[in-house]
């Protein structure tokens, strides 16, 4: 754990949420005119895009300015029930009205090497500001994987790439932003929710230094850990005393 990282404990549920919404649109907030917003996958985000896009809540962004990409994305087509846009799509972007011209999407439904040279390109006109990205979204898997960079799995050296083609541990291909792309960031948050995460949460913040069996520990920073009590139970006693509680 670096000085660049803090961590955030909520109580479970709307509690949670919450939280983890008013953060998010600080930092976008801060970000001024045309941001750019990395979303997470999985099942953790969806209550979280929920939320960003009700009628309470979505006034408080100009969402027109906001451009948006993925972390990482499976080999399915876009209206699959496991792909991460769909999730996305449903629950944040058609509700905001974001158009397709402002996402990059990771397409799922390509080969993960065509998709991740596609994804880079598309990338590669972003770079022209850096850091790349205004705030990056991330889970955690209960493996302690972030976007489809899985520990145990051999990274190859991906140098300056962007996005790239990765496994999952199952055999299933994947499409991810690499730990180059993760680190060109002003703004990390890691969303972390449930007491089945509490093992990896500690792994990684416990961990001497950024390694990829960690992968939580190579992403960008500064990093907020954004956890609820269940996924922040099993931290040792000095990082639960620095914490900061809501």
């Amino acid at each position: 754990m670096t000085a660049e990282t803090r961590i955030r404990v909520f109580a479970p549920g709307k509690d949670w949420v919450q939280g983890a919404v008013k953060m998010i649109l600080d930092a976008l907030h801060a970000s001024g005119s045309h941001t750019r917003l990395v979303l997470s996958g999985g099942n953790t985000p969806a209550a979280l895009y929920q939320e960003l896009s009700s009628p309470v809540v979505k006034s408080h962004v100009d969402w027109r300015h906001v451009r948006l990409t993925f972390s990482d994305e499976r080999t399915v087509p876009p209206d699959h029930p496991d792909s991460n846009y769909r999730m996305a799509r449903e629950t944040l972007l058609d509700p905001l009205g974001i158009p397709e011209h402002r996402v990059i999407r990771l397409r799922g439904e390509d080969p993960a090497p065509a998709a991740a040279v596609k994804a880079h390109a598309s990338l590669v006109r972003w770079a022209q500001r850096v850091p790349l990205f205004d705030v990056v979204l991330l889970g955690l898997g209960e493996d302690g994987h972030v976007a489809s960079l899985f520990p145990g799995t051999p990274w190859p050296d991906w140098g300056l790439r962007l996005a790239a083609a990765t496994r999952h541990p199952d055999g299933a291909d994947r499409i991810t932003l690499t730990p180059h792309a993760l680190c060109s960031t002003r703004n990390t948050f890691l969303l972390v929710a449930g007491e089945s995460k509490a093992d990896a949460v500690r792994d990684a913040l416990t961990a001497p230094a950024p390694t990829p069996e960690r992968p939580a520990t190579v992403v960008g920073a500064p990093v907020v850990w954004v956890l609820d009590e269940e996924a922040a139970s099993r931290l040792p006693e000095d990082l639960r005393r620095t914490a900061e509680r809501s």
